[in-house]
């Protein structure tokens, strides 16, 4: 991780939610211009049951990365993870009222965002896939789970391929690859069909909000 700790100690403080949202939500922090690109299916589009998923992920040649997700099943995720120079941390989106929220733990403060930050990782079914013109790699099993995949190029000529777990509507697996090169994986390590605690999408009371 030393590329993105060295980015980190180049900023203030009140710049490192803005780069925490960036580094979980998009591919990388390269900038691959995806957003204004036209709106691509994510994680809540297919998922419909709440549960607790743990991923591993890794940009570039980066070490690998450790992220929780929490999903309530009616639109509102939490991603957690670790970054250096930050600590624990969270991003909270809220696909009803369009919001996200990013947490600093160590620091007790949060910044409010008034736009929802997509999840880059696309989901797609067979009415999606006509859409994004993507192309299906068919059925294989991850691990137990019998996953269909889906391969597409964007706008931009960047490619990504998508595991879809067929019994949790979720990715098993995905992998993205830009022009100039970069790239990202996640791999799903374990799943739990489980109620996340609803207080894990709220701001707690004694966080405080980061003036932009």
């Amino acid at each position: 991780m030393k590329r993105l700790t060295d980015f980190l100690n180049q900023c203030k403080p009140k710049y490192w939610t803005m780069v925490l949202t960036a580094f979980i939500t998009v591919p990388t922090l390269s900038g691959c211009g995806e957003s204004d690109a036209s709106p691509e299916p994510f994680i809540n589009s297919l998922s419909k049951v709440p549960f607790v998923a743990l991923y591993d992920f890794k940009i570039d040649s980066e070490d690998s990365q450790k992220e929780t997700v929490y999903y309530d099943g009616q639109g509102r995720e939490r991603i957690e993870c670790q970054m250096p120079m930050i600590g624990d941390c969270a991003v909270i989106l809220d696909l009803k009222n369009q919001t996200t929220d990013v947490l600093l733990e160590s620091q007790k403060s949060f910044s409010h965002f008034a736009n929802l930050k997509k999840r880059h990782i696309p989901l797609l079914d067979n009415s999606q896939a006509a859409t994004f013109k993507a192309k299906s790699l068919g059925k294989r099993m991850i691990g137990t789970d019998n996953c269909q995949g889906w391969y597409f190029v964007n706008r931009y000529g960047n490619t990504e391929e998508v595991w879809i777990s067929q019994q949790h509507h979720m990715p098993v697996s995905y992998e993205y690859k830009d022009l100039e090169g970069h790239t990202r994986t996640e791999h799903l390590i374990s799943y739990q069909g489980n109620n996340p605690v609803p207080s894990l999408f709220g701001v707690p009371s004694d966080f405080k909000l980061i003036e932009e």
